[in-house]
């Protein structure tokens, strides 16, 4: 059997919770986070009188629902300020998704960097401007997490909703 000294024991606990305990408080503070962003989503659907079925968060930063029985979609930026945006569907005829793309040459390698990804909205009427969701932005992020993928999922989503104006 092991003969453990209380005095390292009693260091060895410390230790463990001093590596511990900023995991723990990271973990609360995202955890409350998530549920601020979720309660400005439902507050705002409540607000509209719409209910999103289909909608996703991602990055703790964005958000996007869709009511497909009112053609409206909801799109959240949450940081640095909350920027809400609400189309109506039944206004766009067009849905597409863009990505802006930067190449670099170091030589022998060129490569070619997404900055962004997001939808283009294009309405009816001509003298406004498109309306553009950002998915990813290479500012802010370093990595890709899955952004293209559902920017084309959502792409696809809206684009059932317009062929249903028609």
């Amino acid at each position: 059997m092991f003969d453990i000294e209380p005095v390292s024991l009693g260091v060895s606990i410390l230790l463990l919770l001093g590596f511990i305990t900023p995991i723990y408080l990271y973990k609360i503070k995202q955890s409350k986070k998530t549920l601020l962003q979720k309660s400005i989503f439902q507050q705002t659907e409540r607000d509209l009188g719409i209910e999103c079925l289909e909608k996703e968060f991602w990055r703790d930063y964005y958000a996007v629902g869709l009511d497909s029985d009112k053609k409206k979609l909801l799109y959240i930026k949450f940081d640095p300020e909350t920027e809400i945006q609400v189309t109506d569907l039944k206004n766009c005829t067009h849905v597409a998704q863009y990505q802006q793309t930067e190449k670099i040459n170091n030589g022998k390698i060129n490569r070619e960097i997404i900055n962004k990804i997001g939808l283009k909205l294009t309405c009816l009427k001509s003298n406004r401007p498109d309306i553009l969701l950002e998915f990813y932005n290479g500012d802010l992020f370093s990595d890709h997490q899955g952004e293209g993928p559902m920017a084309l999922k959502w792409k696809e989503l809206i684009a059932q909703n317009l062929r249903k104006n028609t």
